[in-house]
């Protein structure tokens, strides 16, 4: 749509919004758009650890040496 873009500076940084469809993003020097890091479950923090299931049990299995296959 035209005429829908909102211009501001905070801090020195310009910023532009789309009002239509509420995009944003910050601009540099250069009047270049800086891209937004994608979210990654690397540099997005879980809001609460996870406990551990008290109903879940580790097992670990062992080779029984009295079946071995014979050729």
């Amino acid at each position: 749509a035209q005429d829908t873009l909102k211009m501001w500076t905070q801090e020195g940084t310009p910023h532009r919004e789309c009002v239509s469809c509420g995009y944003s993003d910050t601009l540099d020097e250069r009047g270049n758009s800086v891209p937004k890091e994608l979210p990654t479950r690397v540099n997005i923090r879980a809001l609460k650890p996870k406990k551990p299931d008290p109903t879940v049990q580790a097992v670990q299995f062992f080779p029984n040496p009295k079946l071995k296959k014979t050729d």
